[in-house]
């Protein structure tokens, strides 16, 4: 709950920043006459930016959200082939985190670090692994975590388990990229075509 409305004051804050722009863009055109910002000379023009202005920062931070939680998602079976390396041998399953965290995984590394912090403080690993992939909003890495301490809680098996979680989770990646692939030509023939028509229509 609380990851969502640090994301919430996010948005807010973009938005804030986009209107203080439109502000701006209206008081040169009105009062500072500018003639190519003046919304009563050029109506069409100055609403057409404004609205750009607007939602352009929202689309580029989602964007930036969707590509940084791929890229966590494709470094998450490195991360879990290194945990069942280390608990292979016997390693409880709060040093091999540990031992984890000293690794670069990209933007997986804020996820894996967060939870080292909690266990250097003492926090059980069960109850850390509960905010394991929340800050990243990934349904794949919130399913992964609870499966981990399910495991952990056991207490047996823990490797093999996670090996067979690094393995379906690099499938499940694969089989993703794949479909990506194939879609990648049609939404380019669609662009193309709005592209040219958006043209048609302009001229």
């Amino acid at each position: 709950m609380k990851y969502e409305y640090a994301g919430l004051q996010l948005r807010y804050i973009v938005l804030a920043v986009s209107l203080l722009a439109v502000f701006i863009m209206v008081f040169l055109g009105i009062f500072i006459k500018v003639n190519a910002l003046d919304p009563i000379i050029h109506p069409l023009t100055v609403s057409s930016i404004a609205l750009i202005i607007i939602f352009l920062p929202f689309g580029l931070a989602d964007f930036a959200e969707v590509k940084r939680r791929e890229e966590a998602e494709r470094r998450l079976p490195d991360f879990l082939r290194d945990l069942a390396g280390h608990t292979n041998f016997g390693t409880p399953m709060s040093e091999a985190i540990l031992r984890s965290s000293e690794v670069n995984y990209g933007p997986l590394s804020e996820e894996v670090n967060q939870i080292a912090g909690m266990i250097r403080l003492g926090i059980p690993v069960e109850t850390a692994l509960d905010d394991f992939g929340k800050r990243l909003k990934s349904e794949t890495i919130i399913r992964v975590g609870k499966i981990i301490k399910k495991a952990s809680e056991s207490g047996s098996n823990t490797s093999d388990v996670i090996s067979l979680i690094s393995s379906f989770t690099t499938q499940t990646y694969l089989m993703r990229e794949s479909r990506f692939a194939d879609m990648r030509s049609y939404s380019t023939t669609m662009a193309v075509s709005f592209g040219v028509f958006l043209f048609v229509i302009i001229m």
